[in-house]
């Protein structure tokens, strides 16, 4: 899947997620759990270290970058985005099934990140597991349509601010 086509794609699941979301009183969900999002905090040293690896990735240096990541985890072994992060990084040095491996991780820390599940899809998608892919999509477009359902939801409640 180019670059191009994954952004189309990710349009895609926006358009439909945001038409079919429908009031909570319609249709409740725990809204909870995406709130949580908001608040995750991950110690100090990991923030650095994640931070690091994210200035690397985006110089190029992915061994570096890798290095800072797994740094991260290691000062917190909850840190779901510095796996999500070396996943990215595994992507661009080709190396597929290593990603596949730390986007499941992710996925096993935080179940309800439409990001990571997206980039699962994609990945399943350019190796041709089919149904992979396809059950990955409908979970990020679950996803999205919570999340925008319940930020709706949270407008409603306290107003336009």
């Amino acid at each position: 899947m180019t670059k191009n086509n994954a952004l189309i794609g990710l349009m895609i699941l926006l358009i439909t997620a945001c038409t079919e979301t429908k009031s909570e009183l319609d249709n409740p969900i725990d809204c909870s759990s995406y709130m949580e999002l908001e608040n995750d905090v991950f110690n100090d040293s990991s923030i650095i270290y994640q931070n690091m690896g994210i200035i690397q990735q985006f110089d190029d240096n992915f061994d570096s970058a890798i290095y800072f990541f797994n740094l991260a985890i290691k000062a917190d072994s909850s840190n779901y985005i510095a796996y999500s992060n070396i996943g990215n990084v595994l992507i661009r040095l080709g190396n597929e099934s290593k990603a596949i491996s730390k986007y499941k991780r992710a996925v096993e820390l935080k179940p309800k990140m439409p990001e990571v599940h997206l980039a699962l899809g994609n990945v399943y998608d350019y190796l041709g597991y089919t149904e992979e892919a396809s059950a990955e999509y409908d979970i990020t477009i679950k996803l999205l349509t919570e999340s925008i359902q319940c930020t709706t939801n949270k407008t409603l409640v306290n107003g336009f601010k």
